[in-house]
């Protein structure tokens, strides 16, 4: 029944989004890897406010928070790496592949 396509699709969306760790973590990734919060929000695409809002506590949607969610992820694996090789944290280290999604933008 391809009329009812679009609404199991819709429904099979719901309630999917991805974890995202505490606020004070959320900060906490992006200053260890010593980026500013313009830079983060140029690279989402958002603005440098809404970035604060999310280190503050609010939560992003949609495809925003994806990119986030890959974002956090991927600080805390090179972070993660970096301690454990013992070197610094902006040190370079392969980035991560992330829930088994292909990277975005690229």
């Amino acid at each position: 029944m391809a009329e009812f396509d679009a609404i199991d699709a819709l429904l099979a969306a719901v309630g999917k989004e991805i974890p995202l760790p505490p606020a004070q973590e959320r900060r906490s990734l992006r200053e260890e890897l010593n980026l500013s919060r313009a830079q983060l929000a140029q690279a989402l695409g958002v603005s440098p406010s809404t970035v604060g809002g999310w280190e503050a506590g609010r939560d992003p949607s949609g495809e925003v928070r994806e990119k986030y969610a890959y974002f956090l992820e991927g600080a805390r694996t090179k972070l993660d790496a970096a301690a454990a090789a013992g070197a610094p944290a902006d040190a370079t280290v392969p980035a991560p592949r992330c829930w088994g999604r292909p990277r975005l933008g690229g």
